[in-house]
């Protein structure tokens, strides 16, 4: 499949300047799956590999805009469904995905400062094999939910984040001979980026259905994160010290235990 890049990156340095080096984009996906239904048991397991090609990627990290060609990422894993019904008032489900998704080859690049765009420098960007960050690879969720009356349901759903990456910054890929010898082995070796901290969310539902003058309303009653969790949900790497250990990351942090009211008309 061949996909134009995005409008975003067909621009140099965020300007008017056509970016005539950028290609349509290639992918390659397989997804190979297999699935089992019962009036017991579903279960669903899925492998998917997908293959991006000449990315085009347009990033600003102040005061630098980088213009990058030519990247390629890796997306693979595996994917199950589970959902079992032993009782009429109880069921429960469960799913899970455990990925491997990392960056390609190292590729060229330009990049202008914001103040002169005008004089750009070409870098190579040291990106083989990084993970791809802002998303936890592995994730796990299990559900259990209960009909005890008719029109109500009660679900807890309980789920496990983990193999979270923070999102490479393109600057802090390039060599400079002026750096120690330690931040530029960790670069030229291809130290991965920041791994951030697993986390465990539960999240509580309640909902009734009733009937009111013909019409159907559903109310809900939720609690997200319902343990208060304190977790990062997003985190930018900031490359690496002097000694070639990983610089703590920009992050920022999740929502902690909310109360909501929920009211459905359905017309």
């Amino acid at each position: 499949m061949s996909k134009a890049p995005k409008f975003s990156n067909a621009y140099l340095s965020y300007s008017n300047t056509p970016n005539t080096s950028a290609k349509n984009e290639s992918i390659q996906s397989l997804d190979v799956g297999v699935s089992y239904r019962s009036n017991l048991l579903n279960l669903t397991a899925t492998y998917y590999q997908n293959l991006w090609e000449d990315k085009s990627l347009t990033i600003y990290s102040a005061p630098d805009i980088y213009n990058i060609t030519g990247l390629s990422a890796s997306h693979s894993g595996i994917e199950l469904e589970a959902d079992i019904r032993p009782l009429k008032l109880l069921s429960l489900d469960a799913a899970l995905s455990f990925g491997n998704w990392v960056w390609g080859e190292d590729v060229d690049a330009s990049f202008s400062s914001d103040y002169d765009r005008t004089n750009t420098v070409d870098v190579q960007l040291y990106t083989d094999g990084l993970k791809v960050g802002f998303q936890p690879q592995t994730q796990m969720a299990f559900g259990l939910n209960l009909f005890p009356l008719n029109g109500l349901t009660l679900n807890a759903s309980f789920q496990l984040n983990d193999n979270f990456y923070a999102g490479c910054d393109p600057a802090d890929r390039v060599l400079d001979t002026d750096d120690t010898q330690e931040l530029q082995d960790a670069i030229s070796s291809h130290k991965d980026v920041f791994k951030l901290p697993s986390y465990n969310m539960m999240d509580l539902h309640l909902s009734y259905k009733l009937k009111l003058m013909g019409t159907d309303l559903i109310l809900g009653a939720h609690v997200l994160n319902a343990l208060d969790t304190e977790y990062i949900s997003y985190g930018q790497d900031q490359g690496f010290e002097d000694d070639g250990s990983n610089s703590a990351p920009k992050v920022f942090y999740g929502s902690g235990r909310q109360l909501r009211m929920s009211f459905k008309v359905n017309i």
